[in-house]
């Protein structure tokens, strides 16, 4: 199956497509244009009467009141046979004993007509296995839809068609392009595809089009940094790691991708020279993307094992160096690449 699958995800879906939701959900996952997605598939479906204001109740978990909570719950619906109430951004597991305990029987008694659903955004939705008894209501009385990044082949599916919804076509290939520069979450290139299809003048979307207006994510960014590298082409690297700084991205995460990159580029070489195909070379570096493993592939062999070898200590020691004493130095960056630049 090409979509990574959740089965909880599985269910709502078969929920909405059924037209009978479960009286509770739980929206997790970084997917967050999904998520809304089905939210409002669940808004239209419950809400479609001429009372829908008075059916929908909105809790902010950052304010969260157990009265208000229970009012908002009990509350029957008004000329409708449903009530909404959206909970958002609610740490279960950090309730106090009390309201615990009071959450943990609400949901394992909801009323027949209400569907709680339970949305996160700002923070992420951590369960605690040590709170056993609040953990297992949820298990038993809750759909818990983690919705992450989706699958390489419904992800190419999706741009075609929303280019299409533009009157614009793009190639497989150049699908596969996009989602290495801008990433696999569906928020995000949903706002790159209607630049580049405003952008594009003809009927077909080309990679220029794609270079012209669309913002590479981190990994794609670095990539252009360690490509400088392997070419010596140093006044590029040192353009590139300004940008990075200039946009304010948390050092770490940069030295993380850079260090990424390198031990990914040093592997594939590895596995190039004992013959390995395309299938595990795309296994090794936990792709599925053969554009990204051709770049690995291609990039490994202009920096060579030896340069990559001392790289991968590099980035390790800057890593180091970053969490022990600065985190938010970017001055520790530059270093490294000055002793990146500087490998024979």
């Amino acid at each position: 199956m090409d979509e990574k699958t959740d089965r909880g995800f599985e269910q709502l879906k078969a929920d909405i497509k059924a037209g009978v939701p479960a009286r509770a959900y739980i929206l997790a996952g970084r997917e967050t244009y999904l998520k809304d997605h089905y939210l409002g598939r669940l808004r239209s479906l419950i809400l479609d009467g001429p009372m829908s204001d008075f059916n929908y109740k909105t809790i902010d978990g950052s304010n969260f009141d157990m009265n208000d909570f229970v009012d908002a719950v009990d509350a029957a619906p008004s000329f409708a046979e449903r009530t909404l109430v959206e909970v958002r951004d609610l740490p279960i597991f950090d309730l106090d004993k009390d309201d615990a305990a009071t959450f943990a029987d609400i949901i394992s008694d909801l009323p027949e007509w209400v569907c709680l659903v339970f949305v996160y955004d700002a923070i992420e939705y951590k369960k605690d296995g040590r709170r056993k008894a609040l953990a297992n209501a949820i298990k038993d009385n809750v759909v818990t839809a983690t919705i992450n990044e989706q699958g390489r082949g419904e992800l190419i599916r999706w741009i075609s068609s929303h280019f299409k919804a533009h009157g614009k076509n793009i190639s497989r290939d150049d699908c596969d392009y996009l989602l290495f520069l801008c990433g696999s979450l569906m928020s995000g290139l949903n706002m790159e595809i209607e630049k580049i299809a405003s952008w594009c003048e003809g009927d077909a979307v080309t990679r220029a089009d794609i270079d012209a207006v669309a913002i590479p994510v981190l990994d794609a960014a670095v990539f252009d940094l360690t490509d400088a590298l392997c070419e010596r082409r140093f006044a590029k690297a040192a353009e590139v790691l300004g940008d990075l700084i200039t946009l304010q991205n948390d050092p770490l995460a940069v030295l993380g991708a850079i260090g990424t990159n390198m031990r990914r580029m040093f592997a594939v070489s590895v596995l190039e020279r004992n013959k390995a195909d395309m299938k595990q070379l795309m296994s090794a570096v936990k792709t599925e993307s053969s554009f990204y493993v051709n770049k690995l592939v291609s990039s490994s062999k202009r920096f060579g094992q030896k340069r990559l070898a001392k790289a991968i200590e590099l980035c390790a020691q800057a890593d180091l160096d970053l969490k022990n004493y600065s985190s938010s130095d970017p001055d520790r960056l530059s270093d490294l690449l000055v002793g990146l630049a500087a490998l024979s």
